[in-house]
């Protein structure tokens, strides 16, 4: 298992750990829907901002992976672009269950 974390992070550092701060962010809000009673819908509001971010955790490891098999391709322009979007996704996605409040598709 250490083997595929090495030849990950030397595949596409940049990927690597934003996918880890997404990891982070996935436990945190697992523990935030044990330790608020917020609910949208009669479900705890933290449940999306979880899925959401272990999905993109799961997302920036597999492009990690995979982008290092594109030989030319501007792989700096797209690690940027998925960390900004998929980035002020989850946090949007955050402040929304923070305040109780329905986000997108819901």
């Amino acid at each position: 298992m250490m083997d595929f974390i090495y030849t990950l992070k030397a595949r596409n550092e940049t990927l690597f750990y934003y996918g880890l701060v997404c990891l982070s962010l996935a436990i945190l809000f697992l523990v935030l829907t044990k330790a608020t009673n917020t609910q949208v819908y009669n479900i705890n509001a933290w449940y999306k901002p979880f899925k959401f971010a272990f999905s993109t955790f799961l997302f920036a490891w597999a492009m990690a992976w995979y982008c290092y098999y594109l030989p030319s391709f501007n792989i700096q322009f797209y690690n940027w672009t998925v960390i900004i979007l998929l980035g002020f996704e989850i946090v949007y996605i955050a402040m929304q269950a923070s305040k109780g409040q329905l986000s997108h598709y819901n």
